[in-house]
């Protein structure tokens, strides 16, 4: 066999690798969606409960945090009972704008408890809080209420979330409060500003489970399980 040949047969077997573990990628990135055509994230909007209104916004002297759900659900419309649930699921975060009809979506929201801290973070209280009562948002949880003119932050309590579960917090708006997003710097925590004049201080809440992917290749594989 002449050098040439060689040489040939050695950029054939170096292709064929390279486009090995770019598929053995690409079945990784996609293990955990029905359709490798998916995107990982889509969203389910639910309509409001009562048709959200403002009315009376900014005229109190006190002030509820109002925390929007979005829930990852698998394909039934249920909780997660294990990470190892999630590979052939669609990544399908629902957000709730109107009341959680699913049942352990349900039951695990109304179960998930927020720490409220002070200016100087003394710890407040530690509440579930109630869930679609002012008239705004039917799935939405409310916590309070405290006083305006101080700086507050809150947080979740994580002891509560259903197992495998991680959440983060985001300054995205109702799409009819605007003004009413409270601050978000870490993910973690929400901050309430003394400045802030409204009457409902908004975040949104995501609740997320971790992923579980497995290798399709061995030699991607350092462990069984990735």
């Amino acid at each position: 066999m002449n050098k040439f040949t060689k040489r040939a047969i050695g950029l054939l077997v170096s292709l064929s690798v390279a486009i090995s573990m770019c598929l053995g990628a690409t079945a990784i990135f996609a293990a955990n969606t029905t359709n490798p055509s998916d995107k990982l994230t889509t969203y389910q909007h639910t309509t409001p409960h009562k048709a959200p209104v403002n009315g009376q916004n900014g005229n109190s002297d006190m002030f509820y945090f109002e925390i929007l759900p979005e829930i990852l659900l698998d394909n039934n419309n249920a909780i997660f009972k294990s990470p190892f649930d999630t590979p052939g699921n669609l990544r399908s975060p629902i957000v709730f704008g109107g009341p959680v009809k699913y049942p352990t979506a349900k039951s695990a929201w109304e179960k998930v408890a927020f720490n409220v801290y002070d200016e100087n973070g003394n710890l407040i209280e530690t509440k579930t809080g109630t869930i679609g009562d002012h008239g705004r948002w039917g799935g939405a949880k409310y916590i309070g209420p405290y006083k305006k003119g101080h700086n507050y932050t809150i947080s979740v309590d994580t002891s509560t979330l259903p197992d495998g579960y991680y959440s983060y917090v985001t300054a995205v708006d109702s799409g009819h409060f605007p003004q009413d997003v409270t601050e978000v710097k870490d993910f973690k925590n929400a901050k309430y500003d003394k400045s802030f004049k409204e009457d409902y201080a908004s975040v949104r809440f995501n609740m997320d489970v971790v992923s579980v992917l497995y290798a399709k290749m061995k030699m991607l594989q350092r462990t069984n399980l990735l």
